[in-house]
C-alpha cells in the first residue's frame, strides 16, 4: 500500500474521519485497490497512518453502507 495516497495531516476545519474517507474513496476510484481485493485491515491501515483503529473502523463502516 502506498501511504502517499492517504494524507492524514489534520485540517482544523475537517475531521480526520472525513479526510480519511475522501482519501480512501479517491484511491478506490483511482484503481489503487484492485477490484474484488479487500481493503487493508483496520489495524494495518491505522498502524501505517499512525491513527486510531476506531477512526479507521468508523470510516470503513461508513463506506460499507
Amino acid at each position: 500500500m502506498n501511504d502517499q495516497l492517504f494524507p492524514v495531516h489534520l485540517d482544523h476545519g475537517r475531521s480526520l474521519q472525513e479526510q480519511l474517507r475522501e482519501s480512501l474513496v479517491s484511491a478506490i476510484l483511482g484503481g489503487f485497490f484492485p477490484a474484488n481485493d479487500p481493503l487493508p485491515s483496520c489495524r494495518k491501515l491505522a498502524d501505517r497512518l499512525a491513527i486510531s483503529r476506531n477512526t479507521v473502523n468508523v470510516v470503513y463502516e461508513g463506506l460499507s453502507r
